[in-house]
């Protein structure tokens, strides 16, 4: 009656992760969660306006610098950052676009739980034009 036991052991590692057992029988998914998403909009007339943005993320044992040239995923999206990339933590977030003012926010914190970090903050950033 081993065979059965073997079976059901398999299958449990095939769905976790790389720890896939956690105290009180909890098993891990491989899902990969987003940590940081940036969207990017134009202060003045609500638009969105990632395109020709910097988008600068820093955090203790990470930096990240994106120059974007098409959005990602949707028209807002400037930024978006993995949890294989970013660990749980606060990170400082910071766009630049020329013909905008900069735009900074220190404390973002990414979380986490036994499994994963994520799914993190959506950072939403208003980039006011120069007058």
């Amino acid at each position: 009656m081993l065979l059965p036991r073997l079976r059901v052991l398999s299958l449990a590692l095939l769905a976790g992760c790389s720890a896939p057992f956690e105290p009180g029988g909890r098993v891990c998914t491989l899902e990969l969660r987003s940590t940081i998403v940036v969207e990017v909009t134009d202060a003045k007339t609500g638009a969105p306006a990632p395109v020709g943005s910097t988008v600068i993320v820093r955090g203790a044992t990470f930096y990240d610098s994106v120059f974007v040239t098409a959005p990602l995923h949707t028209p807002s999206t400037a930024y978006r950052a993995w949890e294989n990339q970013t660990k749980v933590g606060r990170y400082t977030v910071e766009v630049r676009k020329p013909g905008y003012l900069g735009w900074i926010k220190s404390d973002v914190d990414v979380r986490g739980d036994e499994c994963h970090n994520g799914p993190g903050p959506l950072v939403q950033v208003a980039l006011q034009p120069r007058t």
